[in-house]
């Protein structure tokens, strides 16, 4: 195939891999002052890149708007939020700019990632099967998912550093000599995974086990040479860093931040590699076993010695239980579900929709790939099958991995589908006597395979897309139709009627305040709101103690209960969701609105504030219904069109009305929502033996701090009516009685 042809292809594959994560945009880009990013970490990268870019070169180490109070380490390497930020001071000059800058980074890095599968597929069986490897790269859904425009994680620059070092591995083993290119590109490839992904290590025992297998297998010195030495040069970059780097979360040797266990683990790749090499020199290897066998005793020596030290052992820990899922977040996250149920675990979405058909193929995948390549007789294929192996087996358990298997999957099923395809040709000419274009079966079968994504999802979403970009402007706010839109749009009312806290760009100062909601809300609070949280998708890493209060608080069973550990944790509001686990108080508040509820009396001490959007689509919708941000259309039964609410947490004013010992006294207080409802609040007390009845009362009569915008926060219709038998008076009560818990006396 001509180099022109190839590089016109393969700019085709590129346009059709920006086209396919661009998808949607009309659902990011929802109108020229709101830039909706995809719920959880996306939120975050945004917050942390926008911090570097404000205050460019620091980078945010530790935020106090995360596990507040107090505040924590950010487990992620900085590597990819600096990078956007030092991207966007060369050709931006606004945070709005930005962030929209930041917002088409996946795509460019998705599309980039299919450049060195291209190239792994050309060097195993030629520019087609490149070609072939290319445009499954461009379309594998898993692969797009990770990478769509909004989508705002570094898994999307993980999957293109992976995919660049499958391309040396292959490089170099399949080489008859190691070239000065493929050192450095292995050294810079293990930093920039290092400063990228805190899962690292998941990365270099993949690429520290072929490179020993290939060693052992061919005899090769000098792959152990090139082993040891871009190991040191990764540790001659990466450890001066770690030390200057605060510590991590998770301790110094912490296996879930970059730490120095990290660069430990460089060390002792790079002295058993070092050792091998000097066997080797010596002839103490004379065969591929004895080689191999001295590879597992270093290697387990090396374990076993880190093993018995106390410190790298404490810091690999979390990392077993996150990857075993004994840390009792992967049975709360929809990534981290397995591709297939199995031993009592459900899968998340279908197979089909995340992998196309393609998917029931992982299993079998690295044989498949073997079998495929067998007539090329290239030790490059059975780099990929090692790959397919390992990244598949993660991907099996854990779907998220299928970001990480994407490169070599695309490579592997190219080489399958090749194959396959040579089969077919050659069957049909010898049974018809006519040739067949073993290109044009090859395309036949990846567009049968991806026809479940291509026919359910990007058909469907390229008219949406297209319709969007007519002149004609929406009838109703486009935001609301998707679960992230609705929640940016929710929680900037938050922003606008909640005081400001101090240190969102300074990191040095505490914030006065926090806001406690549902961990999956958390990072959007501290991103679109701009509000300090205790929990948030970081989950209990950063800190279990106020992980457990504050779902101890939206789970109380008593408004007592609450307020104590709203008050532990400086909460002044809550925030809560209309599928919040039913029978707690969080569930209370949204549904009753905190008002009394059989024998439950209505809260004296939380208020609500806002609600809405009214007609949103429910932040469930993102685990319940396909991970597309167009998904947000379809509604959930049994949910209202409320998905938010915020509630102040407030001391309360007490109203003390004279009557006779034991005497009721009925406190109402009418009010209306920023959705048109109209509430009453209702409470009643007994008269004590002084004479007296006290009740305590959340609601201002008068102004409040959220005043500047009444349409979008809760207001008294009049003052409360205080009734004691068949006499009533009305009651105003001040904003400054709430806050300060004053007494406000009822005179009849």
């Amino acid at each position: 195939m001509r180099p022109a042809v190839v590089a016109l292809l393969l700019g085709l594959a590129l346009a059709l891999a920006l086209l396919l994560r661009a998808l949607g945009f009309e659902w990011v880009f929802v109108d020229d002052a709101t830039l909706v990013f995809a719920p959880g970490d996306a939120q975050y990268h945004a917050r942390r890149a926008l911090y570097g870019f404000v205050n460019f070169p620091e980078v945010l180490f530790f935020d106090p708007y995360i596990n507040f109070p107090g505040g924590a380490a950010i487990s992620w390497p900085p590597g990819f939020d600096f990078t956007l930020s030092a991207f966007g001071r060369l050709w931006v000059d606004e945070p709005a700019a930005f962030l929209a800058m930041a917002a088409w980074a996946p795509p460019v890095l998705g599309a980039l990632a299919l450049l060195p599968a291209f190239a792994v597929a050309r060097r195993i069986a030629g520019a087609g099967v490149g070609l072939g490897a290319a445009a499954l790269m461009a379309s594998l859904p898993m692969s797009v998912s990770y990478s769509r425009v909004g989508q705002l994680d570094h898994h999307c620059a993980v999957a293109l550093i992976g995919a660049v070092l499958l391309w040396v591995l292959v490089r170099t083993i399949d080489s008859d000599r190691v070239s000065w290119l493929s050192f450095a590109v292995l050294a810079l490839g293990r930093i920039a995974m290092l400063l990228t992904w805190h899962g690292s290590l998941l990365y270099l025992a993949a690429v520290e086990g072929v490179l020993w297998v290939a060693a052992a297998v061919t005899g090769r010195r000098d792959l152990y040479a090139v082993q040891a030495g871009s190991a040191l040069v990764a540790v001659a970059v990466v450890a001066p860093l770690v030390w200057l780097f605060p510590e991590p979360l998770g301790g110094a040797w912490s296996a879930i931040a970059l730490s120095r266990l990290h660069v430990t683990a460089m060390c002792a790749v790079a002295a058993v590699s070092g050792g091998l090499w000097w066997l080797e020199g010596r002839g103490s290897t004379r065969s591929a076993s004895a080689r191999l066998v001295w590879t597992l005793v270093l290697g387990l020596g090396v374990i076993a010695v880190l093993g018995l030290l106390p410190a790298t052992r404490s810091g690999i820990e979390p990392a077993l239980r996150f990857v075993t899922l004994q840390d009792g977040v992967g049975h709360r996250t929809g990534e981290q579900l397995p591709l297939f149920s199995f031993l009592g675990r459900a899968s998340g979405r279908p197979v089909w929709e995340v992998w196309g058909l393609l998917g029931y193929a992982l299993p079998v995948l690295p044989f498949a790939t073997v079998w495929a390549a067998a007539r090329e007789r290239r030790p490059a294929a059975w780099v990929v099958a090692a790959w397919c192996a390992w990244f598949g087996t993660l991907a099996l358990v854990q779907r998220r991995y299928g970001n990480d298997l994407g490169p070599a999957a695309a490579v592997g099923f190219a080489l399958v589908i090749a194959a396959v395809a040579h089969r077919g040709g050659s069957i049909a000419a010898s049974r018809t006597g006519a040739g067949v274009p073993v290109s044009a079966i090859a395309v036949v079968l990846g567009l049968l395979l991806l026809s479940p994504p291509v026919f359910g999802e990007w058909l469907p979403r390229l008219a949406r897309s297209a319709q969007a970009m007519g002149k004609e402007p929406p009838l109703v706010d486009p935001a609301l139709r998707t679960p992230a839109g609705s929640l940016t749009r929710f929680l900037e009312q938050v922003r606008q009627l909640t005081p400001e806290t101090s240190g969102y760009f300074d990191a040095r100062i505490a914030p006065e305040y926090g806001v406690v909601s549902h961990a999956n809300f958390g990072h959007a609070v501290q991103n679109i709101a701009r509000r300090p949280t205790p929990t948030d998708p970081f989950w209990a890493f950063i800190g279990v103690d106020n992980w457990d209060a504050a779902f101890g608080l939206l789970s109380a069973k008593s408004e007592k209960e609450a307020l104590d550990l709203a008050r532990q944790l400086r909460a002044r509001y809550v925030i809560t969701h209309a599928s919040a686990d039913p029978g707690g108080f969080e569930a209370w508040l949204h549904h009753h609105d905190g008002l009394q509820k059989g024998p439950r009396p209505a809260a004296r001490h939380f208020r609500l504030v806002t609600e809405g959007p009214k007609g949103g689509a429910h932040i469930a919708q993102v685990l319940e219904v396909r991970d597309d941000e167009s998904a947000g259309s379809r509604r959930t039964p049994g949910l209202d069109d409320l998905p938010y609410k915020l509630f102040e947490v407030v001391e309360g004013a007490v109203i003390q009305v004279r009557a006779e010992r034991g005497e009721t006294v009925d406190v109402e207080l009418r009010l209306e929502t920023p959705s048109g409802r109209e509430v009453v609040w209702k409470g009643h007390a007994n008269a004590a033996s002084d004479g007296f009845a006290r009740l305590r009362v959340p609601y201002s009569t008068s102004a409040t701090s959220a005043s500047s915008t009444p349409s979008q926060s809760v207001r008294a219709l009049a003052p409360y009516r205080v009734t004691v038998g068949s006499r009533s008076v009305a009651v105003p009560v001040d904003e400054d009685d709430i806050q300060q818990g004053r007494a406000v006396v009822a005179t009849f």
